[in-house]
């Protein structure tokens, strides 16, 4: 507190995050969290609430709960009368919900106004959201046709996967000569409860593609890569995972319409 304190004092922009635990910082510690956060306002222009990611490297560690879809509505359900109790002094909302919770309720992902300026988009904070508009304003612009047969496939984590096969694999697939497959990978490295594509390693990807007839490229995410975009998190680059393969492997920016541009094989 004495540090958000010298912070707000000294005009700072700040953004909060809360990784909720259940049955550990949730419920009145939540609460007071909240209001103690809220003092700060507007310099503390936003908290973020993100469910705890829990890895299987745990050995003699506190025991923690997941979020799980059951846990996630009920969050969602307590999350307007927060804001009502809290508003903001801005055009968005002071609280937000990471898209987590959204897709583990199998609740639809706010619209994008909801998000302000998407200031929290790498938190997971209206990243679907932006996606999924991103995806329909683009596909406009897809081929309707190839000449020749096509195929190529997709690779994403277990979160956003079911969100991709509603919405992108049977749009793409209405292109006349071409099939797009989607692959959902399970990460292995770091243990199947870690959902997101962006902690996806190179080896979990190519050992539950290696066998499957993956076409001519095969397009991943490019938050598998740093933030130079050179290598994954086990130390792979993606000519090492394509001669691995033996097809390129790709990566684009929350873009579908770039997979087009680039004529899927690079």
């Amino acid at each position: 507190m004495k540090k958000l304190k010298f912070l707000s004092k000294n005009n700072i922009e700040l953004h909060a995050q809360v990784v909720l635990m259940p049955g550990l910082n949730d419920g009145k510690y939540l609460d007071k969290t909240i209001a103690d956060l809220y003092s700060f306002h507007p310099h503390l222009r936003s908290l973020s609430i993100v469910p705890v990611g829990l890895t299987k490297h745990r050995e003699n560690l506190p025991k923690l709960q997941s979020v799980n879809s059951d846990y996630a509505q009920k969050v969602i359900d307590n999350f307007d009368c927060f804001n009502v109790t809290y508003p903001s002094e801005f055009s968005h909302k002071f609280i937000f919900l990471s898209d987590e919770f959204y897709i583990l309720s199998n609740n639809d992902v706010p619209n994008i106004e909801e998000y302000g300026g998407l200031d929290l988009i790498e938190n997971g904070v209206g990243q679907v959201r932006s996606f999924l508009n991103n995806f329909n304003r683009e596909k406009e612009f897809f081929p309707k046709s190839f000449k020749s047969r096509r195929l190529f496939s997709i690779a994403t984590g277990t979160l956003a996967y079911d969100t991709m096969n509603k919405h992108v694999i049977p749009e793409l697939n209405k292109i006349e000569n071409l099939e797009v497959k989607l692959f959902k990978i399970t990460n292995h490295f770091y243990g199947s409860s870690v959902s997101v594509a962006g902690l996806l390693t190179a080896k979990d990807i190519i050992s539950q593609v290696r066998e499957e007839n993956i076409g001519e490229a095969l397009w991943c995410s490019h938050r598998i890569l740093n933030d130079e975009g050179t290598i994954t998190l086990d130390d792979w680059t993606l000519d090492q995972m394509s001669r691995e393969l033996e097809v390129p492997v790709r990566v684009s920016n929350d873009s579908i319409l770039e997979i087009f541009e680039r004529d899927i094989d690079g």
